[in-house]
């Protein structure tokens, strides 16, 4: 329910900045969030809960022809490129189907302005794990020295998380400064035709002509090649080439994902966090009761918004509510394991003014998360669950309550065992709330007012 989000929550927060001389301010920010936490609880219960080797990749990067669950996790290579990528994207695009080119991300291929490689101009060095380190250690010391761009297919073979990979790397070219720019990117394999390693790619994007080696070369034999150039041709074998051994991330992200069981997962996510919810062992209210809360704040400093506009001044009271003239609130809280508390609040909703808003102070845990969606059809709204700050917040001391926010005031109002029985006698002849109650020991009695929190 999103009433929540309405103008009224907002008015509350004007006590945020303030230190109260009178009741603790009503409704915080950190109330607000919880809340809208609470209402898409059930909706985020639904997502992914990416395993631990997915965690390093960049979630803005999808693939879009990749299937749902792995276009969320697809790798991208720092940021999008500029105009001059203009080749490598609409390579990509076509390669891999994605419509939306913005969703294309590759390397940046400026050059830093003392590379030797001229505007327009790009070098990459396409490398794998099945060369000797030292090999590797002079391709990155060169890439380091010349600003090229050095590529990864995928994560070396013994590797299970991307970052394990790029420790690697890091490791053999942690001595060079500028650190070398090193990035996994199987689709630039694809765009080059790059199937051996070590290769070195030249391209000028002003008249887009490619060049390719295989092997390693020396830099200005390489560069002076490719500038004669004017045609897109490959130079050759100039020195040994080892097959890559990286698998191609992509191809290995959508194994991997298609090989989770994503339920499981959730399953056991959704489990974790009702197990750690509290339950809040607040007495049953045995008589009727009313009392009102203060909900003025006074200001112990001067409060100015972020352009300088003077909010509130040293010692000024506010009453939040005052804010909101015609709007109203009213909360009903209530345990939702007592049929008779369920029972009570079917009853008195209808009496409720204005938006109407409902928190079960504990659930069967065994159920879980369906004995919130249960509770929710059952009162045809949303049904949240009550948070601590809200019981120090309203002075909660029994339950069920009805809270009533508006005309400038807060009042609280608990509903003895009679009106209870009363109200789950009229159900059970409307016969609208079948029986479902748990047995609860002690706390249904109980008169000491103080309130327990039993965590399990």
């Amino acid at each position: 329910m999103s009433f929540f989000r309405k103008k009224l929550g907002a008015g509350m927060l004007l006590g945020l900045t303030a230190t109260s001389s009178f009741a603790a301010p009503t409704l915080t920010a950190e109330d607000m969030a919880t809340f809208e936490q609470n209402k898409k609880l059930i909706q985020q219960s639904k997502k992914m809960d990416a395993p631990s080797w997915l965690r390093q990749y960049d979630a803005n990067a999808p693939v879009e022809s990749a299937p749902e669950g792995v276009k969320r996790w697809i790798p991208a290579a720092q940021q999008i490129g500029d105009d001059s990528h203009s080749f490598i994207e609409k390579t990509i695009q076509d390669t891999y189907k994605v419509v939306d080119k913005s969703k294309i991300r590759t390397i940046d291929m400026k050059p830093r302005p003392d590379s030797p490689l001229k505007d327009g101009e790009e070098l990459y060095y396409f490398v794998s794990f099945s060369q000797p380190v030292s090999e590797l250690k002079d391709i990155l010391k060169t890439a380091s020295e010349v600003d090229a761009r050095v590529v990864l297919r995928g994560m070396r073979p013994e590797d299970k998380m991307v970052n394990q990979t790029a420790a690697a790397m890091y490791g053999i070219a942690k001595e060079f400064r500028p650190t070398p720019k090193v990035s996994i990117d199987p689709r630039l394999h694809t765009v080059f035709g790059i199937t051996q390693a070590p290769a070195m790619v030249y391209r000028n994007s002003k008249d887009n002509h490619i060049v390719t080696v295989n092997g390693v070369a020396s830099l200005d034999w390489f560069l002076e090649k490719a500038r004669d150039s004017k045609k897109t041709e490959n130079l050759g074998v100039v020195s040994s080439t080892y097959d890559i051994i990286e698998r191609d991330v992509i191809e290995e992200i959508q194994e991997r994902v298609a090989a989770v069981d994503w339920d499981a997962k959730r399953r056991k996510a959704m489990n974790r966090y009702i197990q750690n919810l509290p339950d809040f062992l607040i007495p049953t209210a045995q008589e009727d009761a009313m009392y009102k809360i203060d909900p003025r704040v006074q200001f112990h400093k001067d409060v100015t918004a972020k352009d300088g506009t003077l909010l509130a001044t040293k010692g000024q009271v506010v009453n939040p509510i005052d804010h909101f003239p015609g709007m109203s609130l009213t909360l009903y809280i209530f345990d939702g394991l007592s049929e008779q508390q369920r029972a009570l609040v079917h009853e008195e909703i209808k009496n409720g003014y204005g938006k109407i808003g409902l928190m079960t102070s504990r659930i069967d845990k065994e159920e879980g998360f369906k004995f919130i969606s249960d509770l929710s059809k059952e009162y045809k709204q949303q049904v949240y669950m009550l948070q601590e700050r809200m019981i120090n917040r309203f002075q909660i001391r029994k339950l069920p309550v009805q809270i009533y926010l508006g005309n400038g005031e807060i009042v609280v109002r608990e509903y003895g065992v009679k009106a209870q029985e009363d109200a789950l006698m009229k159900q059970r002849m409307k016969g609208e709330v079948e029986p479902k109650t748990v047995a609860v020991t002690g706390t249904e009695v109980e008169e000491n007012p103080s309130v327990k929190t039993k965590n399990n």
